[in-house]
């Protein structure tokens, strides 16, 4: 045990006296590993989720991500090229994410909208009334629709690509960081507790793309390809993204108030367009706000400041 210590503190020495970039870069190195052992062990449901095809289309972007680091580098601006290189990063964790939750329906875990059925109604939230309620206020619901749909993936691709583009190195690894972390807290809830959505239990007219997604976690679960790839129900990742994004945007200015509307009103659509159960939205408030306090913490205790250059 002594020596198992004494090995701990010698490894935490020697982390200490890497390059800050380099740690940055082994951390997330090793957390990928572990993301692609997780997805070994997750096989059985290799042969739908075409994995070769994504591996070439991040071997084809990896190269042109590398370009704005390799601009910023040339120029002896260093900072901003660690800030750019989290844009490769971020690539391998997006096919990783889009890997996972599929794999891990091979899993065959009970379904449990039983149970975030029973949360909303400890929660006193009806998620019916609510979806009733914005359907009779057609501007307001169109609004959130939009802001679901279409908000999201502009406010997420913002905070993708602007921090980084910028060479703001403080909100381009928290970004990275945080999604990270995000990711892994919600993976053992999402593999080990999965549903379908709240129009199962709640007994509302489901649209056609949530019917899509309900077909698709019931095909993957016997072992046929899915036709939606959006099945994560608890806890939502629209939620913890949507503040993510919205808190790596915080220190652009301009930005500030309109990342932060855009983000309220993603997190209220969660629940108006019938897309989550009540608890959902609560889980995915409380994994953004511990993954931005960790992730912080690992970027101020383990990363150390920015210098100059």
């Amino acid at each position: 045990m002594a020596t198992l210590v004494y090995t701990l503190q010698v490894a935490r020495a020697r982390a200490s006296e890497l390059p800050r970039a380099w740690r940055l870069h082994t951390f997330m190195l090793i957390y990928c590993a572990f993301l692609g052992l997780v997805c070994v062990a997750w096989r059985r449901l290799f042969s739908v989720i075409d994995w070769q095809h994504a591996v070439m289309a991040d071997g084809v972007l990896l190269p042109l991500l590398l370009l704005p680091a390799i601009f910023w580098h040339e120029r002896g601006r260093f900072p901003k090229r660690d800030a750019a290189l989290t844009l490769p990063w971020i690539l391998v964790l997006q096919t990783l994410f889009f890997w996972l939750p599929t794999l891990s329906a091979g899993l065959r875990m009970p379904l449990r909208d039983q149970l975030y059925l029973s949360m909303d109604r400890w929660l006193g939230i009806d998620v019916a009334a609510v979806v009733s309620w914005a359907a009779r206020h057609a501007a307001l619901e169109a609004v959130l629709n939009y802001s679901y749909h279409w908000l999201f993936p502009t406010l997420l691709a913002t905070a993708i690509l602007l921090p980084p583009l910028a060479g703001q190195i403080v909100a381009a690894e928290r970004f990275l960081l945080t999604v990270a972390i995000s990711f892994l807290l919600g993976l053992p809830v999402f593999a080990l507790l999965p549903a379908i959505g709240p129009w199962v239990t709640y007994g509302f007219a489901p649209t056609e793309l949530q019917q899509r997604v309900g077909l698709s976690i019931l095909a993957l679960r016997h072992g046929r390809p899915p036709i939606h790839p959006g099945i994560v129900c608890f806890p939502s990742f629209h939620v913890i993204w949507c503040v993510l994004a919205a808190a790596a945007l915080w220190p652009v200015r301009p930005l500030r108030v309109p990342a932060t509307v855009v983000a309220t009103l993603i997190v209220a659509s969660t629940i108006t367009t019938g897309w989550h159960y009540a608890c959902d939205v609560l889980g995915g408030l409380g994994i953004a706000a511990v993954s931005l306090f960790l992730a912080e913490s690992v970027r101020r205790g383990h990363l150390g400041n920015v210098h100059p250059g």
